[in-house]
């Protein structure tokens, strides 16, 4: 088995961006800013738990939301845990739309996520079977 990166390329309306930008403001405004970039992260792990990748706990964001953000208290960790939530209800079908189109090889994990303006890319681990590659050709009639 080999491994291959598998990379999903996908873009939001502005006003998608321009929500969601404002809901993960509005419940992060007693917390100060934390990037975009890790929420989304965050948010497309979370959804591609079970489909991509087998669910266990300690790829959730339960589990990686406390070791990321170590410097935040427990209370704290609920608060950004909804952020991500807002960051996954906005993506999610245009993102899952995506990934039923990539076709991607499973098991599938996410090692790179993040934003840029309305652009949303996404780096999967993927592992790929080995495939053999002897070819046998014929002048007879098929």
């Amino acid at each position: 088995m080999t491994t291959a990166n598998v990379t999903i390329i996908f873009t939001v309306t502005p006003e998608e961006l321009n929500h969601m930008q404002h809901a993960v403001t509005t419940v992060l405004k007693d917390m100060g800013p934390i990037d975009l970039n890790i929420l989304v992260y965050l948010a497309l792990n979370e959804l591609t738990l079970g489909r991509t990748i087998s669910h266990t706990p300690e790829l959730s964001m339960d589990t990686k939301i406390p070791t990321i953000f170590m410097q935040h208290t427990p209370a704290q960790h609920q608060t950004i845990k909804l952020a991500v939530q807002h960051v996954a209800s906005y993506l999610y079908k245009t993102f899952y739309h995506h990934l039923d189109a990539a076709f991607i090889s499973t098991p599938a994990q996410i090692i790179r996520a993040g934003i840029q303006q309305q652009t949303v890319t996404v780096v999967f681990n993927s592992h790929e079977e080995e495939r053999p590659w002897e070819w046998q050709y014929s002048i007879l009639p098929q």
